[in-house]
């Protein structure tokens, strides 16, 4: 959300009297938040109306002594809200009043409104202009210049020409040289010798830098096969120690041993597991 009203100011409310502030809504949806402060004691009543564009008028909060100091509202319906503040219950005095209103409104809809505005006072400018240069708008009084001598001094005038219009006053103006261009160097053969060496060193550091990359993706490319050899040989051992376990598992089921897990080193299980006993287990 953007804010685009922050207001805080302080006011006296008359005895006998009322003061408004009304608010007028044209970017919608918006947030109006609200507070204020009054003297401890003070009966003034406070109230907030809503009377939207096309249709009554209705009371957001009503009219009362004691109403709440802190407010914060929405808004999606255009019209004026109204923040009231009454002493006209009192004879004699006056309050102070210090009140603070922020409006808020979403980035999008605050571009929107500004680009319609925009467009609009274009469009009633070319509307103006085009009235003026039909005559519909009568002729510049004479007040606004000397019209005998031609003196627009004092009149705004809508031309055909997009430039800037010259002051009534001309002044004298400034004249400007143009700096002249500087001749180019002339080349002679020593000038072009160093440009040629230059190049040459050139040339030498990048075959340097080349040969250096290359020598780089040399040693990668070594590191990449001593690194792929050892995967294999890693591979060949889990290989190996798969099979050697398949082994020993085959020997412990000719024991009649199904579950090595039961084992306890260095001793021989008293009675072998069958194989034809199934475990159930029901989760």
């Amino acid at each position: 959300m953007e804010v685009i009203y922050d207001d805080k100011r302080s006011m006296k409310v008359k005895a006998g009297t009322m003061v408004q502030l009304p608010l007028e809504l044209t970017i919608l949806p918006c947030e109006i938040a609200l507070e204020y402060e009054l003297q401890q004691g003070a009966n003034v009543a406070f109230g907030v109306e809503m009377e939207p564009t096309n249709g009554l008028a209705k009371h957001i909060v009503p009219l009362s002594v004691g109403a709440p100091k802190k407010l914060c509202m929405e808004f999606k319906n255009e019209g004026v809200c109204t923040f009231t503040w009454d002493y006209s219950s009192a004879w004699f005095g006056a309050q102070d009043i210090v009140y603070r209103v922020v409006v808020k409104v979403s980035e999008t809809q605050l571009k929107i409104h500004t680009a319609a505005t925009s467009i609009q006072s274009v469009v009633r400018m070319r509307s103006v202009r085009e009235s003026y240069l039909n005559g519909e708008l009568g002729t510049p009084s004479p007040d606004d210049g000397d019209a005998a001598a031609n003196d627009d001094s004092g009149t705004f005038r809508f031309t055909d020409n997009a430039e800037p219009t010259s002051p009534a006053v001309s002044s004298p103006k400034a004249t400007f040289k143009a700096k002249p261009k500087p001749a180019p160097k002339k080349e002679t053969p020593e000038t072009l010798r160093a440009k040629i060496e230059k190049l040459h060193e050139k040339a030498a550091s990048l075959d340097e830098k080349v040969i250096e990359l290359k020598s780089g993706v040399e040693k990668a490319e070594v590191a990449i096969d001593e690194a792929k050899n050892l995967a294999a040989e890693r591979n060949v051992s889990v290989d190996d120690a798969v099979n050697a376990v398949g082994v020993i598992e085959s020997q412990l089921a000719d024991l009649g041993v199904d579950d090595a897990s039961s084992l306890v080193p260095g001793e021989v299980p008293e009675t072998p597991v069958s194989f034809t006993e199934t475990y159930l287990t029901v989760f």
